[in-house]
């Protein structure tokens, strides 16, 4: 649902359901935007009825007041909520992460076994395409969301250019680290595993092979 944007800091702002709840302010004009910042919130605030915590509640407002500062002043930027907040409050974002508790923590902070044995038995080219688990899964899941988000803003707002074309800044506040860390721990794996395998490789270019007919030599067989 589209909403009129601030003449103030010229953003237009609303939310899309994608499956995830994700609200933006997109500049205006679009031109000057130099990256998406996409962020995962966190908890909600409770005991406190100030105004402004009341406030970012609400995930246009939320995206609006990021925005405002300095720091994403040059931004798109995209507030994407979690799952549920377990008992009002906790944020769950279980559509990101697996192994979570009820309170949306990591019940781990590396990849569980399951997922490094699949790495370790795919080519990135397989990751996900053999119909085994992928280890993959928060960037698969992310990436999806982003595709379908900035497809369908595309569609429906007058923006002038493409958003897929901008760099991408992942931002994590509060329990949204949790999504931030995943996407770290599966790159780290995902990096470790191809030196992995250039070290196999490499060793295996680098030993010698006898000849035809020939025994190997000692050197060679050590």
């Amino acid at each position: 649902r589209p909403a009129a944007f601030g003449h103030s800091m010229q953003r237009l702002t609303g939310w899309l359901d994608h499956g995830s709840r994700v609200a933006y302010a997109l500049l205006q004009p679009p031109s000057v935007a130099r990256n998406i910042a996409l962020v995962f919130t966190g908890d909600y605030v409770q005991g406190n009825q100030a105004d402004i915590v009341m406030e970012m509640r609400e995930l246009d407002k939320m995206a609006q007041r990021m925005g405002d500062g300095a720091y994403l002043a040059h931004s798109h930027v995209l507030v994407v909520a979690p799952h549920h907040y377990q008992e009002d409050s906790f944020a769950v974002f279980s559509q990101f992460v697996p192994g979570l508790n009820m309170m949306g923590q990591p019940l781990h902070y590396v990849l569980d076994d399951e997922a490094v044995r699949a790495a370790r038995a795919m080519s990135p080219a397989q990751s996900g395409q053999d119909g085994g688990a992928s280890p993959w899964l928060a960037w698969e899941a992310v990436d999806g969301l982003l595709s379908r988000v900035l497809l369908q803003l595309g569609q429906q707002c007058d923006l002038g250019h493409a958003l897929d074309q901008l760099p991408v800044e992942v931002l994590g506040f509060s329990k949204g680290g949790v999504v931030v860390t995943r996407l770290a721990n599966e790159l780290g794996c995902a990096e470790f595993l191809r030196c992995q395998r250039a070290l196999v490789v490499a060793a295996e270019t680098a030993a010698p092979t006898a000849a035809d007919g020939e025994e190997p030599t000692a050197a060679a067989a050590a």
